[in-house]
């Protein structure tokens, strides 16, 4: 996914418990930053669940079919250029939690993503 859309991903580290988190960052080419607030851009919401699902679809190794998305919170911008940190669980049940958080820890977003192989 390194330049996919901009997205460049540094890391992916499993930690003990199963969890993942990757580092990454969204450049300020990005095509997801196009026509979205010209004078103040920021990621949004559809870009921000695209990258979860296509960061998973790379830790899974294959592709995901996405039947819903719940409990999403948007609580701050994700500018051009953030360095920043995904963290995703994935459940038996067929569910993805993430969260995006920047470099200094302060959450931007998190929620989750139902799928199917």
């Amino acid at each position: 996914m390194d330049g996919y859309k901009g997205v460049s991903i540094f890391s992916i580290e499993t930690a003990s418990d199963g969890r993942y988190s990757a580092r990454l960052s969204v450049g300020a080419g990005s095509s997801y930053y196009h026509d979205h607030f010209p004078s103040f851009r920021l990621l949004p919401a559809v870009a921000e669940i695209d990258i979860v699902v296509l960061t998973a679809e790379r830790i899974l190794g294959t592709e995901l079919n996405v039947s819903s998305i719940s409990k999403t919170k948007f609580t701050k911008p994700i500018v051009p250029d953030s360095d920043l940190e995904l963290l995703l669980d994935f459940n038996a049940s067929g569910i993805i939690r993430f969260s995006f958080r920047l470099g200094s820890g302060e959450e931007c977003s998190s929620g989750r993503i139902g799928y199917t192989l």
